[in-house]
């Protein structure tokens, strides 16, 4: 009796590796052998000019049930290691991975580390449902003819596209082969990437997944999510979640803790320490001497409190704060001016170090990710957006944080340490999970 063995099979299969890939294997074969009491004959034909030769390894036997998980890793690794030799004997029209328990994530990156971050959180989030998964970063900086074109191709593709690339052959050049990986999922963040990762994952045949408001055509996406703030109607493929994404793994806040520690070895554990994020202008509508003023009134409250002040910049922080924060707050705990020297784990060390946290209200990434391990409040430096505006203005109505003035400054930050003033945290990730679990 000859049985083809390399078949999909369904969900109700125990789960054996192949190619890397954990996926129910079919059943059938072990079952007649250890039914019947007879030897399983594993083989495979390969082409040899116009004709076929047909080699059969030793059998295998098959005593009792129990032996299935080993006697099927068996015979995958048999036709893996044939087909690693003679990858041109194999070919499946649909996709023979569908069921894999682990999933190949492809997270493509426009270069900025907040983007990143938020598609990294979404592909370690899918990682933890789907253990063993593999995710791999392409950095890509498009030009804007390669968008353009992009964003007309993407008004016509479908899925039709899979197998295709001619397009994207043309339009990326020698940059598709970067992009040109097995996929079971591609994410990305920000409108630039939105169009390639579309028709990407149609080429792939795969799910395609986006952080933020597309450039086009939002219906087409498997996934979306989107910030709450942004005015977009909501299809059956949007989730909305407060802010960005931002999920931290245990071991991951420990370390950046540690590392944090170690570049301030002077900390006291016995007085409360505040981290201080300081953001940039997002338009010229902002006071100087405001900005300044609270500032001052910060450090001035802090050293009458004995708070322990943690501080660090952004790239688009101006010069004029850098310089003034280098010269009145030189005598803190931490000072980070980014521009000049910055640490990797210093966000998430600040955060997870500190009882209490401020943000600059033109961060919307940084307020999301201190409040959600923190209590966080918000004060105002610069000019910002409408969206900015009513992502502040929507969390403050829903307890999760206050805003903060140079007269309010003494008595809230003493009403948050002192747990008079109780705020929640922002909670994404079981919005997002139920979602993920139903697309993928």
């Amino acid at each position: 009796l000859g049985l083809v063995f390399d078949h999909g099979s369904g969900d109700s299969q125990f789960y054996s590796s192949f190619f890397g890939k954990v996926l129910p294997t079919p059943t059938g074969a072990l079952k007649l052998a250890c039914k019947f009491k007879r030897k399983i004959f594993p083989g495979v034909i390969k082409r040899e000019g116009l004709s076929f030769r047909l080699e059969i390894s030793k059998p295998l036997r098959v005593e009792k049930k129990e032996e299935f998980p080993q006697k099927a890793e068996i015979l995958n690794n048999y036709f893996e290691n044939f087909l690693k030799k003679h990858p041109f004997e194999y070919l499946w029209w649909y996709k023979r991975f569908k069921r894999a328990k682990n999933l190949n994530i492809l997270v493509l990156s426009d270069g900025k580390p907040g983007h990143t971050k938020q598609s990294l959180s979404l592909a370690k989030l899918i990682a933890e449902k789907r253990r063993g998964s593999f995710i791999e970063v392409v950095k890509l900086e498009l030009s804007k003819f390669q968008r353009f074109w992009l964003n007309v191709v993407f008004l016509f593709s479908c899925p039709k596209c899979f197998g295709c690339f001619r397009c994207l052959r043309v339009i990326l050049g020698k940059d598709l082969e970067r992009v040109f990986k097995y996929a079971d999922v591609i994410i990305s963040c920000g409108a630039s990437l939105s169009s390639l990762n579309r028709i990407l994952a149609y080429n792939l045949s795969c799910k395609s997944f986006i952080i933020q408001k597309p450039c086009l055509g939002l219906k087409k996406f498997d996934l979306v999510v989107l910030p709450s703030h942004d005015r977009v109607k909501n299809f059956k493929n949007v989730v909305r979640i407060k802010g960005s994404l931002s999920f931290f793994q245990e071991e991951e806040v420990k370390d950046s803790r540690e590392k944090l520690k170690s570049i301030c070895p002077g900390v006291r554990e016995d007085l409360p320490k505040i981290g201080v994020f300081i953001g940039g202008p997002l338009n010229k509508n902002f006071n100087k001497n405001l900005s300044l003023e609270f500032l001052k009134t910060l450090k001035e409250k802090s050293f009458k409190n004995n708070w322990q002040l943690f501080v660090t910049t952004s790239r688009r922080t101006p010069y004029f704060l850098e310089e003034f924060l280098e010269k009145e707050f030189k005598d803190i705990s931490l000072l980070i001016i980014a521009n000049k020297k910055n640490y990797p784990f210093v966000s998430l060390g600040i955060i997870s170090l500190c009882d209490l946290i401020l943000v600059s209200s033109d961060s919307v990434s940084m307020i999301t990710e201190a409040s959600s391990l923190k209590p966080t409040l918000v004060f105002s430096l610069f000019g910002v957006k409408d969206k900015q505006r009513r992502f502040v203005e929507d969390i403050s109505s829903e307890g999760y944080t206050q805003v903060i003035t140079k007269e309010n400054l003494e008595k809230t930050l003493k009403g948050v340490l002192t747990k008079d003033i109780s705020l929640k945290n922002i909670d994404n990730k079981e919005t997002v999970e139920k979602i993920i679990n139903s697309k993928l």
